[in-house]
């Protein structure tokens, strides 16, 4: 089973998996000693420290080796990373005043490394922040892939990670830079950006620097965790709303896009995209369905909404972020049956949003007019 495998290399990349979750699991550790002081620390430096301890074993005893990755090494590489990955980084909801089981935190932490959103944790307003924080940070973490930012260590540790980007990316798209860490060096600090200004616009419009912290890296990352039990509903504020769902389509396009656009200095090119197109044009048509059902409805509904509301909603579930400013399902069956539908579509290949991809309707389309026309 083993034999074509190369364990060694493999360890050795593992090794540097472990020693980036160690790190950043120490962050929300430091806050709460020096910042937040609720006395759930130990819940992070712990595990943080046995893990740069193991972490250090696992490189040291493999250092030395060539490493170069085949296909099938990037395949199984990338399995076992995410496995081991979101049982290490599980260990904080075990130890912290949450309590959780193995079960429920390894849940947790799988959630939020894939960016699925589901969560069994309630009563968050009151959690400890340090916490909220690192469910935040897993989310943030997971949207642009533990890959990723591993392939930025990778390349200076020489280890070929071209097949680990390819098992990362549904992105086919031509190659932008000729070399493997500029484009993962060029994808990661776009990412990192994008959330640094959603940060500030949030900040900007009245959420405190914890709340926009936390949300920018969720709103960004497409994955919809929050720090309160009414999600972004707490905040009733119709421009955060539209920043938000702002932030939440720009996450949903292609990030390759993007390094392509800001090299060539030619924004156009974005809308020019197929996948960016069918994105758009699908968030307005649901919103344009949407909206003229609750304005026709409006009377006779019990919940009162607005437009920002219905843009919000749609392109939370469209994104697959699974944000939510109100109690949707409260506004009949009609929208009921398009959030349904819009929830299979997702953004594009290459982008944090999860579904089913904007690129593969397009595929499906270009088939059946193939067949038929």
């Amino acid at each position: 089973m083993f034999g074509s495998l190369h364990l060694r290399q493999i360890v050795f990349s593992v090794g540097h998996f472990v020693l980036l979750m160690a790190v950043l699991m120490s962050v929300p550790g430091v806050l709460d000693l020096l910042l937040f002081r609720e006395h759930v620390w130990p819940a992070f430096i712990y595990p943080a420290s046995v893990a740069v301890f193991l972490s250090g074993i696992l490189i040291l005893s493999t250092r030395g080796c060539e490493v170069t990755l085949s296909h099938k090494d990037a395949f199984f590489l990338t399995t076992i990373s995410w496995v081991l990955l979101a049982a290490e980084g599980s260990i904080p909801f075990q130890l912290s005043a949450l309590h959780l089981s193995f079960t429920d935190a390894y849940f947790e932490t799988m959630s939020g490394l894939t960016t699925t959103g589901s969560t069994v944790v309630s009563n968050l307003d009151n959690q400890p922040r340090a916490i909220l924080l690192w469910r935040s940070m897993l989310e943030w973490l997971g949207g642009i892939g533990i890959i990723v930012f591993a392939l930025v260590i990778f390349s200076f540790i020489r280890v070929g990670g071209l097949h680990l980007l390819r098992t990362e990316f549904s992105d086919k798209s031509e190659k932008i830079m000729p070399r493997l860490h500029h484009v993962a060096t060029a994808i990661g600090t776009f990412y990192v950006s994008l959330t640094a200004v959603c940060t500030l616009a949030y900040m900007l419009l009245g959420m405190t620097p914890f709340d926009a912290i936390n949300h920018a890296m969720t709103t960004v990352s497409t994955g919809g965790f929050s720090t309160h039990d009414a999600s972004m509903g707490y905040f009733q504020n119709d421009v955060i709303y539209l920043t938000s769902a702002f932030f939440m389509l720009c996450a949903a396009m292609p990030f390759a896009l993007y390094v392509k656009a800001i090299r060539r200095l030619s924004f156009t090119e974005i809308l020019r995209d197929e996948q960016v197109r069918f994105l758009l044009a699908s968030v307005a048509v649901a919103t344009l369905l949407l909206t003229g059902w609750l304005f026709v409805m409006r009377n006779d509904l019990e919940t009162t909404y607005t437009v920002p509301h219905a843009i919000f909603n749609i392109v939370s579930v469209i994104t697959t972020t699974g944000y939510a400013s109100t109690d949707y399902l409260q506004w009949g069956m009609f929208p009921i049956g398009i959030f349904f539908f819009l929830t299979f579509f997702g953004g594009c290949a290459g982008s944090t949003s999860g579904g089913y991809k904007a690129l593969r309707f397009i595929v499906i389309y270009r088939m059946m007019k193939r067949t038929f026309f």
